[in-house]
């Protein structure tokens, strides 16, 4: 990925890898700028660790436009997909943007299933695995967004008919690359849970699956105030008592803890936990991009269909697992009402609880708020549902309140951009497509949106 995406996340280490399988002058590779490393279709047996450099991943389907698939630089892996899948074939072209160098292991160079590095290899490798599928993942959702917003833009200068088939067009390409990560996703998710699945990872397996199913399942108040009863029934310091409150462990799964070697537990626990956290958004994100894709084959038409009634709450919850790196440096306050339902589209409510949270997030970080929280409030009425999104930011200036729904409303002042406008324009037509309402009030230190939808 472009910038900082190219950084392997947090519970990744390649450090063993590379002195074992990555270090071998004799399987070093020297790439030019524009030089190929990989062919889409052709077989490939290695796995290429990228020492420096930055390189591109392209895929053309039959018929169709070359899509950029990832861009990845140094401390990356290539080749994953070819080298674990039945048929060997690289699904992309891989070509050097600027001078590289890279590292090879082969399939020669694998452990035997009887070796001792056999274990260890997989430990380490399964890792990476899940966060290159996820940094590739999160660069479609991207890509499709900003093309819903484009087409948005399109429609607005009323060029319907050119525009239909260019979005047709557009969506088409678009299902051919998410198709293949959303396949390559649930490979990933089923080749896991079956190698975690035996005896020598009984004791994180559970936390595995905890993470795939649930996610980030609190928010940041919720897990601040579990550490700290969790740091007192163990009686362990505050970065250790962090990994185990975001978990959501039950009290009877705290007590087994306290009967273990803690500090070791907890890493592992923590590692296996945040690897099928990883998977679980990576799902979320691959249902929320499809949605997307179907918004732009609907062109802004009032088409519910597939509408079905809604958990509120899980709703917010996945619109937070697509934000987690914007949101990480600010509090949530998830006060969602459990058991609240929402006849509707998921992924209609999904986008715009993801724009108006965004739209929150970047205004405190752009106006480098002390203490940024957001607050996400729900109250039930005899007929609907009330929701409000609040935030501690430095408010909306009053001139653009009345016009803040409008289409291409430019929202910066002393150079501070509030995000808002055409996205604000999609989040009023989806709510009031289901007979709600939306509105704002803002002043410094507090802007609330408030959104009234029917119940169900």
């Amino acid at each position: 990925m472009e910038g900082k995406g190219n950084k392997l996340s947090s519970f990744t280490d390649t450090s063993w890898l590379k002195k074992h399988f990555f270090s071998n002058p004799a399987q070093k590779v020297l790439l030019k700028k524009g030089e190929t490393i990989l062919k889409q279709g052709e077989k490939n047996d290695r796995i290429y660790y990228v020492a420096s450099g930055k390189l591109s991943g392209h895929h053309q389907p039959e018929n169709g436009s070359i899509l950029l698939i990832f861009q990845t630089g140094a401390d990356a892996v290539l080749g994953i997909y070819s080298f674990f899948s039945p048929d060997g074939c690289s699904y992309t072209t891989v070509t050097a943007d600027e001078d590289t160098t890279l590292y090879y292991m082969s399939k020669a160079n694998l452990p035997a299933k009887d070796h001792p590095d056999h274990l260890l290899f997989s430990e380490h490798i399964l890792p990476i695995i899940v966060n290159e599928i996820y940094l590739r993942q999160m660069l479609v959702v991207r890509n499709a967004t900003q093309m819903e917003v484009t087409l948005k833009k399109l429609m607005q200068s009323e060029k319907l008919a050119t525009l239909g088939q260019l979005a047709a067009g557009l969506a088409h390409e678009l299902n051919n690359a998410i198709g293949v990560l959303q396949n390559k996703t649930q490979w990933m998710t089923d080749r896991l849970k079956t190698i975690f699945n035996h005896k020598e990872f009984d004791h994180v397996y559970p936390m595995f699956v905890k993470g795939l199913e649930q996610g980030q399942h609190c928010s940041t108040a919720e897990a601040r105030k579990r550490k700290e009863q969790i740091k007192k029934t163990l009686k362990i310091d505050d970065r250790l008592a962090k990994k185990l409150a975001r978990i959501n462990l039950t009290d009877d799964e705290i007590q087994q803890i306290a009967k273990q070697n803690q500090s070791t537990a907890i890493e592992e626990m923590d590692e296996f936990w945040e690897i099928g956290m990883a998977l679980h958004d990576m799902q979320v994100a691959s249902t929320h991009t499809t949605h997307v894709i179907r918004s732009i084959k609907d062109l802004g038409s009032q088409n519910h269909s597939n509408v079905q009634a809604c958990d509120l709450r899980l709703t917010f919850k996945k619109s937070l697992s697509l934000l987690s790196n914007m949101t990480r440096t600010i509090s949530i306050d998830l006060a969602i009402e459990k058991g609240l339902m929402l006849v509707a589209r998921e992924g209609d409510l999904i986008q715009i609880w993801v724009n108006l949270i965004k739209n929150a997030a970047e205004s405190l970080v752009n106006a480098h708020t002390p203490n940024p929280s957001i607050r996400l409030v729900s109250e039930l009425h005899q007929d609907s549902i009330q929701i409000q999104i609040i935030d501690n930011g430095p408010g909306i200036p009053h001139h653009l309140l009345s016009t803040i729904f409008q289409p291409n409303v430019t929202t910066k002042v002393s150079g501070l951009s509030f995000g808002l406008g055409l996205g604000l324009s999609i989040v009023q037509k989806i709510i009031t497509s289901y007979g709600g309402t939306i509105s704002v009030t803002s002043q410094a230190g507090r802007t609330a949106f408030n959104i009234q939808l029917p119940k169900a």
